[in-house]
């Protein structure tokens, strides 16, 4: 239960740094950024680090960007807040949720209420832990719903053992 959510989530958060680096990817060579292709796989791979990872991203792109193209600076920092829109806002959500087998409704709930009480970590572990009580939850629920059995395998053996013995 536990490895299959945990595999769930890396699993999840690896397609997520694959089509953040290949949209960077688009959107750096459209521009004409010198060394597009390193700045996406940065991107990309800093997007395994949940939360904070797209920022560490961008703040690689920036820098670079302004250093050797400063008239593009405008356009790379939109075009890594757009990228960041449309992960936060429809691919974590639908992804996270996919792979952690949850309503995207429910990780954006978890995310939401994991950052307002609870801080950066929480909202880090918060999709896999939820995945996990779910998981538990219904392992709980299947087990207590399941019929109970006699040893043998007979119903009928295990009503008459149930039967207090008659005396007389």
């Amino acid at each position: 239960m536990r490895e299959r959510t945990l595999s769930g989530y890396i699993r999840g958060q690896i397609v997520l740094g694959l089509i953040v680096g290949e949209v960077v990817t688009i959107g750096l060579f459209l521009l004409g950024v010198p060394f597009a292709l390193i700045l996406s796989i940065i991107a990309g791979m800093t997007e395994l680090v949940p939360v904070v990872g797209p920022w560490i991203g961008a703040i690689a792109g920036v820098p670079v960007t302004l250093t050797i193209e400063p008239h593009l600076i405008l356009w790379v920092i939109l075009l890594f807040l757009g990228v960041q829109m449309l992960e936060k806002t429809l691919l974590v959500p639908r992804i996270q949720g996919d792979s952690l087998n949850l309503y995207p409704v429910a990780v954006v709930l978890t995310i939401v209420v994991a950052s307002s009480f609870f801080g950066l970590w929480r909202v880090i572990i918060g999709p896999p832990l939820v995945s996990l009580f779910r998981e538990m939850f219904v392992w709980f629920m299947r087990e207590w719903n399941r019929p109970a059995k006699a040893e043998g395998g007979d119903d009928a053996g295990a009503e008459a053992e149930r039967q207090e013995p008659e005396d007389g």
